[in-house]
């Protein structure tokens, strides 16, 4: 339901055919709050998430990234946001040693430099008290990481470009790691 000020031509939201608690929503920049409620009436079981969501965009001259989601690995890259809606995964875990596929939408402008420098890094956690601990000792080294760096062209306007990247980890050991990007 569209918020003060809004008005209903302003917004649009679908739910996606076969998704499992996936919903699309298109607002006009600005910052909201929002609140997705779902009741299932035969366990008469109830859930409501509520959250601030700032989408006033990026600065002029500023390139931006959305968060990242994991997808399902099966099948083609989806190309567009809308495509992948359906793919996303439920939870944040993967296999352990196998392929894990990354999205994110890159907006705004690029730099004055015209070229986007990205980096996605996989580092493991840093682990249970013991470790951090023995890290701090001296005793226990970091985390391994693995990283990909590259530099592709400007968006070509202050709309969304979608990405999508497959990664293969074979070399790590089950576990919790940070995405970033």
């Amino acid at each position: 339901k569209p918020g003060p000020g809004i008005l209903p031509t302003d917004w649009s939201g679908a739910a996606v055919a076969g998704a499992a608690g996936t919903l699309a929503v298109t607002l006009p920049r600005g910052r909201y709050l929002v609140s997705v409620e779902s009741l299932d009436a035969a366990s008469f079981a109830a859930v409501r998430a509520r959250f601030g969501m700032d989408a006033t965009g990026p600065l002029e001259g500023v390139a931006a990234v959305s968060d990242l989601v994991l997808l399902f690995s099966e099948g083609d890259h989806p190309t567009t946001l809308d495509g992948a809606a359906g793919l996303i995964a439920a939870s944040a875990s993967a296999p352990a040693g196998g392929q894990v596929r990354v999205a994110w939408e890159l907006y705004g402008r690029a730099p004055a430099s015209g070229a986007v420098r990205l980096e996605l890094s996989v580092s493991a956690g840093e682990g249970n008290v013991l470790r951090r601990f023995g890290r701090g000792l001296g005793l226990v080294g970091r985390p391994t990481s693995v990283r990909l760096e590259w530099e592709e062209p400007p968006p070509p306007g202050p709309g969304p470009t979608f990405h999508v990247v497959d990664l293969d980890l074979p070399e790590m050991d089950p576990g919790e790691y940070l995405l970033e990007l």
